[in-house]
């Protein structure tokens, strides 16, 4: 997408905002506002900024592994950083914080595999929008 068309995008996204319920520590909330409008006067920043923007923290590197979580001596360790939104697969990617449609099924593939033995969540988020959580 080019700035032109993420600042055309910008009303939308500020209108879904700040018309969805959440569950949120105000002061994020107020940083989502902030990076919004950054946005739509055509200021960019890269995916480093934007991602501890909302996550706080750089995501750990696992290496090779390819699974959504840690393993250390069968105890699977799964992240849920930053604001948490449904189905935010490529935003999340891109800009950090958790999608629950991706951690759901990081916690499903952990009870599923045979070398896990405990699950831990690693919380570390300010909450998020509450559209598809129970």
């Amino acid at each position: 997408m080019t700035d032109t068309a993420a600042v055309r995008q910008t009303p939308r996204i500020y209108r879904a905002v700040t018309t969805t319920p959440w569950a949120i520590a105000p002061a994020k909330l107020a940083e989502i506002g902030e990076f919004i409008a950054m946005r739509s006067r055509g200021v960019a920043l890269d995916k480093a900024e934007v991602q501890f923007a909302l996550d706080g923290r750089p995501r750990p590197e696992r290496g090779g592994d390819r699974r959504p979580y840690r393993l250390i001596d069968g105890v699977a360790i799964i992240p849920l950083y930053g604001v948490i939104l449904p189905r935010a697969n490529l935003l999340i990617e891109f800009s950090g914080g958790t999608s629950t449609q991706l951690f759901s099924q990081a916690v499903e593939q952990a009870v599923a595999d045979e070398e896990v033995e405990t699950i831990v969540l690693d919380v570390d988020s300010p909450g998020g929008s509450v559209v598809g959580v129970q």
